[in-house]
């Protein structure tokens, strides 16, 4: 536990531990859990593995700390400076983190990331999955609401005359729908504003 993050958890673990984790994923306690039942050493083959180190980066300044073993024991390093906390009689770790004064080192890629096999989109495992596509059907039954609740019909004088505008609005109608989401999105969605229709009509050179 450190002090530099309002006394959360600051997490410690070897290299062995973290490519672990890597590995494991969210198994990575069953995975311990058997370990542990199985007797087995956690621990790696490689010494160099397993070095403790942060998982967490530290600010700089000072903090005070004190160490968490399994959850159970809590107890003081003796590598660090021991002091009394503030005005009470607790005694806990203290260190002082230098601010970084050096730039970190760049790293190259050895791989080509361009020569990877590209990600085939499958619309049945994406969040589209619902996404209903325009059919024929579904574009007339649409144009059929949109007609019930316009004023084209007061354009026409005979119902001949309005079974051709219905005919000619559904051939263009996939564009018309298209281009009403366009301008609406970019207006007072789900309408159009009165301003915004003016001025697409006007560009448009109705």
């Amino acid at each position: 536990m450190a002090s530099f993050n309002d006394w959360h958890p600051v997490c410690l673990a070897t290299i062995w531990e973290i490519k672990k984790r890597k590995a494991e994923g969210i198994e990575l306690d069953v995975w311990c859990d058997k370990q542990v039942r199985l007797n087995i050493k956690m621990i790696s083959k490689k010494k160099e593995e397993n070095t403790v180190q942060y998982i967490d980066y530290v600010c700089p300044g000072k903090h005070f700390f004190y160490f968490i073993f399994r959850n159970q024991y809590v107890f003081l390093s003796p590598k660090y400076d021991i002091v009394r906390f503030k005005k009470t009689n607790v005694f806990i770790n203290t260190i002082i983190v230098k601010e970084r004064r050096r730039e970190l080192q760049k790293v190259t890629l050895g791989r080509n990331i361009y020569a990877t096999e590209q990600i085939k989109f499958n619309k049945a495992k994406s969040v589209f999955k619902n996404f209903q596509e325009d059919t024929p059907d579904f574009l007339m039954k649409m144009l059929e609401q949109d007609l019930k609740f316009g004023k084209l019909d007061k354009l026409c004088k005979t119902p001949e005359d309005f079974a051709k505008l219905k005919a000619s609005c559904f051939k263009h109608y996939l564009q018309l729908k298209n281009i009403f989401l366009y301008v609406a999105s970019n207006s007072s969605y789900p309408t159009i504003g009165l301003n915004d229709y003016t001025t697409f009509t006007n560009k448009s050179k109705f």
